[in-house]
């Protein structure tokens, strides 16, 4: 939700937009110290402005330390946002296209998270996780 100035709030929602892409560039280069400060940084000023969906999304890019998987649950928690959102949509049946039509990717993209997915949950395909997610096992490990 955005403020009676929305001119100052569309400033500050993109400025923390973009120091939150940083961040995450950052995190993809291994430097996670550097990276989180600037979420930190994207962080304040999405709740400056109350842009609540902005912030939950911001939360979800910065994975938890890596936890040894226990039938899936715990590796489940050391998911980013973006592969926690990619697993859920394969739980509903979803294609690839139909996933990266639906979070405004590519199919490289999710096939890209995918993997991750498949490498942090210990499953080798599709059906396993699908399976695991319409269990409730992914809910279950956090949001």
């Amino acid at each position: 939700m955005l403020s009676h100035r929305p001119e100052a709030d569309m400033v500050l929602l993109h400025r923390a937009m973009l120091e939150h892409s940083y961040g995450r560039l950052l995190q993809l280069g291994g430097q996670t110290t550097e990276a989180s400060t600037w979420f930190d940084r994207a962080r304040h000023r999405l709740e400056q402005v109350q842009a609540r969906p902005f912030l939950e999304r911001c939360a979800g890019d910065i994975p938890t330390p890596h936890t040894p998987a226990v039938g899936g649950r715990a590796a489940a928690i050391q998911l980013s946002g973006r592969e926690r959102d990619i697993a859920q949509l394969i739980g509903q049946g979803l294609t690839n296209k139909e996933i990266a039509n639906e979070l405004f990717v590519s199919s490289k993209t999710v096939e890209y998270h995918l993997s991750h997915v498949y490498d942090k949950l210990g499953f080798t395909n599709r059906r396993e996780l699908r399976d695991h997610v319409q269990r409730g096992a992914l809910s279950d490990a956090g949001s």
